[in-house]
């Protein structure tokens, strides 16, 4: 922006990065001197607008990007948007068609029949007797894998660990993905899965956790927060015999309507259709569970946490044992830049709102019901 001042790329990535430092202000004037007004920099001003508790000036911004003309992700992108500033005015029904406006325009599909047989020789493959046969690395680093469904909790977890001057979190990793898809290429839904654990050696193991240790832990304890990494608990506790697994819990319809009016474009498209989202939930819960009983695993409940911070945070600090320190009460005061669609939340107390979220929503998520009580 020093060279090109106006920029409008430019003034809208630095808008992004003034918005997650908590400066949504800062990051509305920056957007609104470039000298272009294209689909980014109106939908990062339209967010600065949904901090600033201007929902009305926000759509007004986001109208333009909707036109047939404009890029289907920079479409899809404004249509999330417009999402979160209708449910800001209690206009649940115009959020809700917003948002299947934006899953609409994914250029992916995820097949729920494939992840589901991909699931079951998951399972299959990492029953008790199979893990007994499989080697077991030699590291001793005890980094803190911090796990469940998006939008579940897991960044607010992060941030308190972060505050404890014995952790650094290393944000949302990609090696274990990448590591198991070195091992089995070919994964169908973008989804890697390692069926096959025969590629399981010990070598393998020790190289990919001294790389992973090098090039992360800067601190006593590392957390790595990749949701999606309950799908490779059985490899990470190979590859780290003394890892620590915390798995974040919330209502199944919050999560999942959270899941849905998110672009969580990262990850695999399973949430762009209710029915497969609700499909998907219940395949991340056969294999929490199936886990669970090989493992230690500490379960956090987001609604327990936020009801009872001190509480809950005792609890997870001990079971990962690690001293108290007041500090992670006070995880909202870090200066840290948290790069997820919930860099809002963790800059502020603990709130109540997001519970109970999903029952605004009345009728329009009984695919969602449906799916998920189908399969229970």
């Amino acid at each position: 922006l020093a060279i090109r001042p106006g920029h409008p790329f430019a003034s809208a990535t630095l808008g992004r990065i003034l918005i997650m430092r908590g400066e949504p202000q800062a990051a509305f004037d920056i957007c609104a001197a470039s000298r272009e007004r294209k689909p980014a920099v109106a939908i990062v001003m339209a967010e600065a607008c949904e901090r600033l508790g201007r929902a009305d000036e926000g759509l007004d911004l986001l109208r333009p990007s909707l036109a047939p003309s404009i890029p289907p992700i920079m479409r899809s992108q404004a249509w999330f948007m417009m999402g979160r500033l209708h449910e800001r005015q209690g206009e649940y029904a115009d959020a809700f068609a917003a948002w299947t406006e934006g899953n609409a325009l994914s250029p992916e599909t995820f097949d729920p029949d494939v992840h589901e047989a991909a699931v079951d020789r998951l399972l299959d493959a990492w029953s008790p007797e199979a893990i007994d046969r499989l080697p077991v690395g030699s590291s001793e680093a005890s980094p803190i894998f911090i796990v469940g469904m998006p939008r579940s909790g897991t960044s607010l977890v992060e941030q308190i660990l972060d505050a404890h001057p014995d952790v650094h979190a290393c944000g949302e990793l990609d090696d274990v993905l990448l590591f198991v898809n070195a091992l089995q290429p070919g994964a169908p839904n973008r989804t890697p899965l390692l069926t096959e654990t025969s590629r399981l050696t010990a070598p393998a193991l020790d190289a990919f956790a001294a790389g992973y240790v090098s090039t992360h832990l800067e601190a006593l304890h590392m957390t790595d927060k990749q949701p999606v990494n309950f799908l490779h608990l059985g490899v990470i506790r190979r590859a780290f015999p003394n890892a620590r697994i915390v798995h974040c819990v919330r209502d199944p319809l919050d999560t999942c309507l959270s899941c849905f009016a998110t672009n969580l474009g990262r990850l695999p498209p399973f949430t762009n259709v209710l029915d497969t989202l609700g499909r998907y939930y219940t395949d991340y819960r056969r294999v929490i569970e199936h886990f669970d009983r090989m493992m230690p695993i500490v379960h956090v409940e987001y609604e327990a946490l936020v009801a009872d911070q001190d509480a809950e945070t005792r609890r997870l600090l001990d079971a990962l044992g690690l001293g108290w320190n007041d500090a992670c009460l006070r995880y909202h005061e870090s200066e840290r830049i948290v790069v997820t669609a919930s860099n809002d939340q963790v800059r502020q107390p603990i709130y109540h709102s997001s519970i109970g979220r999903a029952a605004r929503f009345g009728e329009a998520l009984d695919p969602l019901r449906e799916a998920l009580e189908r399969r229970s």
